[in-house]
């Protein structure tokens, strides 16, 4: 049917429609009918976070519409397959919206399903959505997402074994690349990823400045030299962005300039960090400077306030290829993923290999400088796995269909935020961080003025936009009065304070075969006990100053 029809059978609908109560009011019914439609044609052409923000119903209308695009939901279906949509429930039918097929097809997460028509159309608004919102929040260079119905450690493994994969198929020298050179957080989810990504773990200690933790990028060279076979024998750098303080977030630019050099995979563990300007303006300054970043990933529920169960993975492919290309181009388009242009012996310091390229965490002029003329090499077509970009690597290698409830959930939290209601939580955010670490400063203060209760002290860690740690002293009282200092963590939790971490010193733990000392702080042997609160998305001041009124009382009573 063509516009012209289209209109004609709507101008008939609105006649009938004005027999039974008048034009004037017709008129005002079509109105607003016409401005949802509107809405949604805004949305489909934009292909970002609408301006004016949906309501309830305008969502329920939308999903309404769109689910019955899905074979499930067609009034005249026979369904004689094994795999029909069937919704036995109605309960269960509201809460999905009738949208039961899920997404993708055996071949691809990502593709078009026969079967779910709408969902698919849903799915690929929502990672639209998203790649605008990470971009409103500061990621600009970002132009590829996939939002995967697993939450962030499964994420993050389905990445490393895409990163993996491509690297081999790259690697021409002999060497298997199978170790993961990572930067040491206390968070036992991203080391297990590496294991379930069947890669080795090299550990990279953190250094403390102050009383900040933060992995150095001559730390990061060293471990490469360290792995057999050099660069060549490493799969990839992950490093770190959102963490507990008081670790700071890695210098991804300095990191990134070192893979960029040695010709490494970066993915970067940015698990919450899609909330802070300051850490995606971190991702946007590497890609713009040359430093390689091939992926980072990140969480639905801890970023877009939704239920757990999704994660975001998204990348620059714009800069990441012209970034490998020109490797490709400086080779002499041979090869794919080597260290630094050949084969190196563990330990050894080849020339322009990472110790070379490091000088005061930064690149060199000269490391950072583009070949010569004479040695470029036509561009490799860009079909080449070196410049397959990580998300469809990812989408092609999910097995089977996906669930689509968790980016469901996403994307319905996008529309009714809209652009500027995203806008205004990340402001509020910022705003209640400030809060929260003025608040404890004048909890601390307070303490250092009451000698019975132990002493607190705001730790100094610049490099974390998002978590503040607080250090515990001592009990005033006798040592065998005292308790552990952990149990402050039970006595906030018994009070309604969640989210809030103890961590004291000379904590072991052993995590994917890995022992480690002083576990919890992110470094063998931390200076002080400490105390951990975050100012994250959906936070609100009342809830930073409450947080500080409950410590005191807990400080009082212990």
């Amino acid at each position: 049917m063509d516009a012209s029809s289209s209109t004609s059978s709507g101008n008939h609908v609105a006649a009938l429609v004005a027999q039974f109560i008048g034009a004037s009011y017709t008129a005002q019914g079509l109105n607003s009918i016409r401005h949802r439609r509107n809405k949604l044609k805004a949305l489909l052409s934009n292909r970002a976070l609408p301006p004016e923000p949906f309501s309830i119903d305008e969502i329920q209308s939308l999903l309404a519409d769109v689910a019955a695009m899905d074979s499930n939901n067609f009034s005249r279906r026979i369904g004689v397959g094994e795999r029909e949509g069937r919704i036995l429930c109605p309960l269960v039918h509201s809460r999905h919206f009738g949208l039961a097929h899920g997404i993708g097809r055996s071949g691809d997460v990502a593709a078009v399903q026969p079967k779910a028509a709408g969902s698919s159309l849903l799915s690929q608004i929502t990672n639209k959505l998203v790649l605008d919102a990470i971009k409103v929040a500061g990621a600009t260079r970002v132009d590829a997402t996939t939002v995967l119905p697993m939450a962030t450690g499964m994420g993050m493994t389905m990445t490393l074994m895409a990163v993996a994969r491509r690297r081999r198929e790259q690697t021409d020298t002999g060497v298997q690349p199978k170790h993961c050179v990572w930067l040491r957080v206390d968070q036992k989810t991203c080391l297990k990823a590496i294991t379930a990504a069947d890669l080795v773990p090299v550990v990279v200690e953190l250094r403390q400045e102050g009383d900040q933790l933060q992995g150095h990028v001559d730390d990061v060279a060293a471990a490469v030299d360290a792995v057999p076979g050099g660069a060549d024998g490493v799969a990839c750098v992950v490093s770190t962005t959102s963490c507990f303080a008081p670790r700071g977030a890695d210098d991804v630019v300095a990191i990134g300039k070192l893979c960029a050099r040695l010709g490494i995979p970066h993915v970067v563990n940015h698990a919450y960090g899609i909330q802070s300007r300051r850490l995606n303006a971190a991702l946007d300054a590497a890609w713009v400077r040359g430093a390689r970043i091939d992926a980072c990933v990140s969480s639905t529920d801890k970023n877009f306030g939704v239920p757990v169960g999704g994660c975001v993975i998204f990348e620059s492919i714009k800069s990441t290829r012209a970034l490998l290309d020109g490797h490709q181009q400086g080779r002499g388009g041979g090869g794919g993923g080597g260290g630094g242009g050949g084969r190196r012996r563990r330990g050894g310091k080849k020339k322009g290999g990472a110790n070379a390229a490091v000088e005061t965490g930064t690149m060199t002029p000269e490391a950072a400088a583009p070949a010569p003329a004479a040695s470029i090499a036509p561009n490799p077509p860009p079909s080449r796995p070196a410049t397959q970009p990580v998300t469809q690597l990812v989408n092609s290698q999910y097995p089977g269909r996906a669930c689509f409830a968790p980016a469901l959930d996403v994307l319905i939290t996008l529309l009714y935020l809209g652009r500027d209601g995203w806008t205004k939580l990340l402001d509020d955010r910022e705003a209640c961080f400030d809060v929260l670490r003025d608040s404890l400063l004048s909890l601390a203060d307070r303490t250092a003025a009451e000698p019975a209760v132990r002493t607190l002290r705001v730790l100094d860690s610049p490099g974390n936009p998002i978590s503040i740690g607080v250090g515990i002293g001592d009990m005033p009282t006798p040592a065998e009065k005292s308790r552990p200092v952990t149990f402050l963590g039970s006595m906030l939790y018994q009070r309604g304070v969640t989210g809030a971490r103890v961590v004291a010193r000379g904590a072991t733990a052993k995590v994917a075969g890995l022992s480690f000392t002083g576990y919890g702080s992110s470094t063998d042997a931390y200076g002080t006990d400490y105390l951990t609160a975050a100012a994250a998305v959906g936070g609100t001041r009342e809830e930073c100053v409450s947080f500080c009124d409950r410590v005191w009382q807990v400080l009082r009573e212990e």
